[in-house]
């Protein structure tokens, strides 16, 4: 079961009854979609008094989104459809407001998987092509966040996961 949310481009998906948002540096950049531009956070990084100066590339998109509507403390798998294949030695690197950027941490409540797909089109969060961790050339890419962990930008369990992040 899952709820789509329309982006300018892909869309991306969530699990569990879950809804989506538009997240604090998209809507600062007043984006109609959760895609953004390096440039789009490295504005919002200023705005806030954080170094968002980024020495990796994002060939696939950053893309800003709020997970909400989920109990205090849980998790949630979003969905997003990559604008290009994965590249080689790919890594999801994640933007908060307090750390600036960081790579995404993986542990039993926080994941990172790949599914083949195709360009704009994705397996359901949860479905069995997803693979452990980022696929050389798959187009799919799934995030397990739980609400307050070390993936989740406002770092509190308070039903709301934000998101700010991209494979660079």
């Amino acid at each position: 079961d899952f709820l789509p949310a329309e982006v300018d481009g892909p869309v991306l998906q969530t699990s569990g009854g879950a809804s989506l948002r538009l997240g604090d540096a998209a809507v600062n950049a007043e984006s109609s979609g959760a895609e953004l531009s390096t440039e789009d956070v490295e504005d919002y990084a200023s705005d806030v008094g954080v170094d968002g100066g980024e020495s990796y590339f994002f060939t696939r998109g950053i893309y800003d989104f709020e997970v909400y509507g989920i109990p205090a403390g849980a998790q949630a798998s979003v969905v997003i459809p990559q604008l290009a294949a994965i590249p080689p030695d790919a890594v999801y690197r994640k933007f908060s407001a307090d750390d600036g950027w960081q790579n995404f941490i993986e542990d039993e409540l926080n994941s990172v998987k790949s599914a083949p797909g195709e360009l704009g089109v994705c397996p359901a969060p949860g479905a069995g092509d997803f693979e452990d961790g980022l696929q050389e050339g798959y187009f799919c890419l799934q995030l397990t966040l739980e609400d307050g962990g070390p993936n989740d930008a406002d770092g509190e369990a308070n039903g709301v996961i934000k998101d700010p992040g991209g494979i660079a």
